[in-house]
């Protein structure tokens, strides 16, 4: 299939090998030094679910390197983290592809989609037979992100994904409560891109708060009320655009993307970027904060 031009950019992560082989991506945290001195010792190694080929939740490469990127800066800012490498080994779970084990690393993404969660696809079912089966039942620390967010909902007992009533949900939000989190702010500014929404949460998930336009923009999965970790922390918002800086091809690329079919005018389209822009700096901090706090839930600190 072709990338529409406003994703060529994000095409110069994607691989040249072929379904057998892995991708596999790597970087050292630029600070030698831990707490007291002491040098950081730790990997940090991830596995990514791949569920999408294209842009802008594609290719597999472009999409790891901005989790790879964002996971550095906030073990970097983090002063007690050990953590000095951090890799993404990427399997890609349209092509039935998974490891033959999940313990061999420290936890798994599970990034965005073109998909639905509710969708009929052989893929999706397998997927979520793997969420309850391995991730949940062997307490696979796991991060669900916009998609992984919602099929994490829907594989699990009573969660239920569905359109979302308000529409298409793009460019900058604010998600209020944060319960759960113990965030030092009430709210929190984030960037968005779904068309679909976690309707009902499952019975081992809570609510880390929301909006009047998705109340469930976020969520944590306990195996019991004793546990203190959880073993999923899902997002609906996708905090690892921020990793490209400013410039935001991928958000700038989307909202473009959605401008040529007819579905935003180029009026909406500036609108949108320029209000992502005026809130930069905090979008920046937030996405940082909110991906500390998701690695402290999950021990990837």
């Amino acid at each position: 299939d072709e990338v529409p031009a406003q994703f060529e950019d994000c095409m110069k992560y994607s691989s040249m090998t072929n379904s057998t082989d892995l991708d596999v991506l790597e970087v050292t945290v630029a600070s030698p030094q831990g707490v007291n001195g002491k040098l950081h010792t730790l990997r940090l190694d991830l596995c990514m679910l791949s569920c999408e080929e294209k842009a802008p939740y594609g290719p597999p490469k472009h999409t790891a390197e901005m989790f790879i990127q964002l996971l550095k800066k906030t073990v970097e800012e983090n002063p007690t983290s050990k953590v000095s490498t951090i890799t993404i080994c990427i399997y890609k779970v349209k092509e039935m592809n998974y490891p033959e084990s999940f313990q061999k690393f420290n936890g798994v993404l599970l990034p965005g989609s073109i998909s639905a969660a509710y969708d009929d696809e052989p893929w999706i079912d397998k997927l979520k037979d793997v969420i309850r089966e391995e991730l949940w039942t062997k307490k696979v620390p796991t991060l669900g992100v916009c998609f992984g967010h919602q099929l994490l909902a829907h594989a699990m007992p009573g969660g239920l994904a569905a359109r979302c009533p308000a529409g298409f949900q793009l460019g900058h939000r604010v998600l209020n409560s944060l319960h759960s989190l113990e965030f030092d702010c009430d709210t929190i500014s984030l960037l968005y891109s779904h068309g679909d929404y976690v309707k009902d949460l499952p019975t081992v998930a809570s609510s880390i708060g929301g909006n009047a336009d998705v109340p469930v923009q976020g969520a944590v999965y306990y195996h019991d009320s004793e546990d203190k970790k959880p073993v999923f922390v899902s997002f609906q918002a996708h905090p690892e655009y921020v990793s490209e800086g400013r410039e935001l091809r991928t958000m700038r690329a989307l909202a473009e993307s959605r401008e040529s079919t007819g579905a935003l005018s180029k009026g909406e389209v500036e609108s949108i970027l320029r209000n992502v822009d005026e809130n930069w700096d905090e979008i920046n901090l937030h996405s940082i904060k909110i991906m500390t706090r998701a690695c402290e839930l999950l021990n990837w600190l």
